[in-house]
């Protein structure tokens, strides 16, 4: 092992990489790190093959260059050190991650799980700086609704991603800015998906809209089955998830956000 922890870039890479590879991958390459003597072309190329996605090849790529300008000659097995100490660091935080199954629907007897409604409008009435909303129809819910404009008027940032009729072309029939209500829809910033920018069938169909997930603050996250709609919230049966803490809204946060910035999802004409 180093005698001292390795330079800042090395460290910044590193962490990028083990982060976000799967425990698999990162794994692999611990192993093939220790199986080599320097990092010259032949052995890059090897702990490279640790991966198949480019995405993730090129984690490796840009940690293995930065090792190479700052690790100072140290051998490959101080880099699989350094990887297997970071891995092992993310995992007892994901560790700490608390998860929750939400459901609607029949109610067995002695069932735990929590109700869809009651954990979207915890969700709703905790968050305290921002919420992001994506679903694919939204229908008054009369708590939801006035939970939202409540959570607006204590200066939350709301963020609502729907589905609409143009841009599904059909695929959905409604108007979520007349079901949201002018009282809450101006309180909102509206994000739709423009049709030019979903992929297409071998019909020429469109893809639609079909996430549905709640995040509170970059740290509660919920995904469900169910709409925003007292159907799918009271009637249905569906089935979700709570996250609480750890990785999982902070990785959602950044999705959407950059779908957003990248003109995926576009602000809404109102």
């Amino acid at each position: 092992m180093p005698e001292s922890l390795p330079p800042g870039p090395v460290l910044d890479r590193a962490i990028d990489l083990a982060c976000e590879l799967p425990g698999t991958v990162v794994g692999e390459m611990v192993s093939r790190l220790r199986q080599v003597k320097e990092l010259d072309a032949r052995a890059r190329a090897f702990v490279m093959d640790a991966a198949t996605q480019d995405g993730a090849r090129l984690r490796i790529h840009l940690l293995l260059e930065t090792w190479a300008a700052e690790g100072h000659g140290a051998a490959p097995a101080s880099l699989a050190w350094v990887l297997h100490a970071v891995h092992a660091t993310d995992s007892w935080h994901r560790n700490r991650q608390r998860l929750e199954l939400v459901w609607t629907g029949p109610v067995p007897h002695g069932t735990t799980l929590r109700r869809t409604d009651q954990a979207l409008l915890e969700l709703v009435e905790g968050a305290s700086r921002t919420l992001m909303l994506v679903t694919f129809a939204a229908y008054r819910v009369r708590a939801i609704h006035e939970a939202l404009v409540a959570a607006a008027d204590r200066g939350v940032r709301i963020d609502f991603v729907f589905e609409n009729e143009e841009d599904s072309e059909g695929g959905f029939t409604g108007e979520p800015r007349a079901a949201l209500g002018a009282e809450l829809a101006r309180r909102c910033n509206l994000w739709v998906w423009p049709a030019d920018r979903r992929g297409r069938d071998s019909d020429g169909r469109v893809g639609l809209l079909h996430a549905k997930c709640a995040l509170a603050d970059g740290e509660r996250l919920l995904v469900s089955s169910a709409n925003f709609t007292g159907k799918a919230l009271f009637q249905n049966m569906e089935l979700g998830v709570l996250v609480d803490g750890g990785e999982l809204p902070v990785r959602v946060g950044e999705h959407l956000e950059a779908l957003m910035r990248d003109g995926v999802l576009v602000a809404a004409q109102r």
